[in-house]
């Protein structure tokens, strides 16, 4: 018997579920193969989970060298968008296999190879593209309307909470898994609290026996890093956040890869659909932000990205508003310069000479000194703080704001509600759902900018518990401080310097009451 070999395509899992999977269409091309006086070698069984579209699929480049090789006398195929989708595709692997005298069968049409037959096989698989355009834009409009009720769409696994399946009210959300909630609440607390990295942070979880979120035992840096930087836990969910685009590189050879787009893109935020109820909060908004500062302060302090162990890494910015950070030139020459220095930026960059990091450092912390000498003054700078937030206009603030996004969101349903029952035209349905979005964006954005304003209030008040007793204490160990004590004292006191030229602003809770210059002896030198 003469050997043939069978190609057999799926482009989803669902469809697989749906009657037209592989086992089903290898079962009817074995079966047409035998009939036909064929012999089918295991080997030359290609089955395929890739899209119809693309003509290099690693299975079907595989059949396309065994036929070159003359290996096979025959090609099965169930059906011509089996073969491919695209018309100019399908014609090429026809005309291809043809010049070798390979014969092609369909198991659910004849290949005829007239030209009558090739522009009759060409209009159907121009039909077959123009299908899968039309499914695409179909369940992208689905996802659409999915989301615009609210309901999740896709990324249904989150630790922390369980998913309810389904369209009806009540489900397609999350609701809270109250023993995975309680370790990301720990997350956070040992980020912020703690101080501690996302490596400390998954070591100590392994150390406690806690179940990774994917299983095992393991917890990796980036799921820890996950989890810190994921907005979901304090209730904000939104839809079509992002879109698929093709990476500026990849791991692998991409003609092995079944999609083309595997990186992320953020959309533009007015494209975002926001799905309020999809995602019950676990943390408070106060104790998020405060790990995303936690966060950015750990990889200004990382090992990895220092050579010299600058102080005021974090805490130093040049007068053009940008950071300052640390470097060293060979051999041992120290110093902060402005990020926006670099060429790359012009013609913008930053003409700003560089500053001598010994020099600095130390006028920085003589003042530092003064007053960690002196805590009552501390003390006194943080009630004057403290008074200046005015709490009760600030509680004012939020409760008119939450008002005005509940008013939104009612709105919003008398509007569906008015549309339904033949008021509004679509059309004008668009127009004024496009607007609504818009003012409710502009609402959560001014509830969210509170909500800060009362994490920093509410973090003074903790400052004003807490620095006192680290005042005294380090006012009594000022001599003995290492590197880290330091830094404490920098972050506990808020410092924050300003370099324009010669002259240092010091901010924070320190007794300065004028901007600070470099003294004489202390002159920063240009770079």
């Amino acid at each position: 018997m003469k050997q043939a070999a069978i190609y057999a395509r799926v482009s989803t899992s669902q469809q697989a579920k749906e009657g037209s999977s592989l086992e089903s269409q290898i079962a009817i091309l074995t079966q047409l193969a035998t009939e036909k006086g064929y012999w089918i070698p295991q080997e030359f069984l290609f089955e395929e989970d890739w899209s119809g579209e693309d003509l290099e699929r690693p299975r079907l480049d595989r059949l396309r060298t065994v036929a070159r090789e003359g290996l096979v006398s025959a090609i099965f195929v169930y059906s011509n968008d089996r073969l491919s989708r695209d018309p100019l595709h399908f014609l090429v692997l026809v005309d291809e296999w043809e010049k070798q005298d390979i014969e092609i069968f369909f198991a659910k049409e004849p290949l005829d190879t007239s030209e009558e037959g090739k522009l009759i096989a060409y209009v159907r698989g121009y039909a077959s593209k123009l299908e899968a355009i039309r499914i695409r834009d179909r369940v992208r409009r689905g996802l659409r309307a999915r989301a615009e009720k609210g309901l999740i769409i896709g990324g249904h696994r989150l630790y922390g909470y369980h998913y309810i399946v389904g369209n009806e009210p009540g489900e397609g959300r999350r609701v809270v898994n109250e023993e995975e909630a309680n370790i990301v609440r720990k997350i956070f607390r040992w980020a912020v609290e703690e101080r501690m990295s996302g490596r400390a942070i998954g070591l100590r979880l392994q150390g406690q026996g806690i179940a990774a979120p994917a299983g095992g035992r393991i917890w990796h840096v980036a799921t820890v890093n996950r989890i810190l930087h994921c907005e979901q836990y304090i209730g904000r969910t939104y839809a079509f956040r992002t879109k698929a685009v093709e990476a500026p590189y990849h791991r692998k050879d991409p003609k092995k890869m079944r999609r083309k787009k595997t990186a992320r893109r953020l959309r533009p935020s007015e494209d975002w659909i926001e799905l309020p109820e999809a995602t019950p909060a676990i943390v408070s908004e106060e104790l998020f932000m405060a790990a995303q500062r936690q966060l950015q302060q750990n990889i200004i302090n990382s090992p990895r990205n220092r050579k010299h162990q600058y102080l005021l890494s974090g805490h130093i910015k040049c007068d053009c508003g940008w950071s300052m950070r640390g470097l060293t030139a060979p051999p041992h020459y120290v110093y902060y310069r402005c990020r926006r220095s670099n060429k790359q930026y012009a013609p913008d960059q930053c003409t700003s000479k560089s500053v001598r990091a010994k020099e600095i450092e130390s006028l920085v912390w003589d003042e530092i000194r003064k007053a960690l000498s002196s805590p009552k003054v501390i003390w006194k700078a943080l009630e004057r703080r403290q008074e200046s937030l005015s709490p009760e206009r600030l509680e004012t603030k939020l409760e008119e704001a939450q008002k005005e996004i509940q008013r939104l969101r009612k709105q919003e349903q008398k509007l569906i509600y008015l549309f339904r029952v033949g008021e509004y035209d679509e059309e004008l349905l668009e127009v004024e759902t496009r607007r609504l979005k818009q003012a409710q964006r502009q609402a959560n954005s001014e509830y969210q900018k509170l909500n800060r304003q009362w994490a920093t209030m509410s973090q003074a008040a903790e400052q004003m518990k807490s620095l006192e007793t680290y005042c005294e204490w380090a006012s009594q160990n000022l001599e003995n401080l290492d590197f880290e004590q330091k830094r404490l004292a920098l972050e506990a006191l808020d410092v924050q310097v300003t370099v324009d030229g010669k002259k240092v602003m010091i901010r924070g809770f320190l007794p300065v009451g004028s901007p600070s210059f470099f003294p004489a002896s202390h002159e920063a030198k240009a770079v």
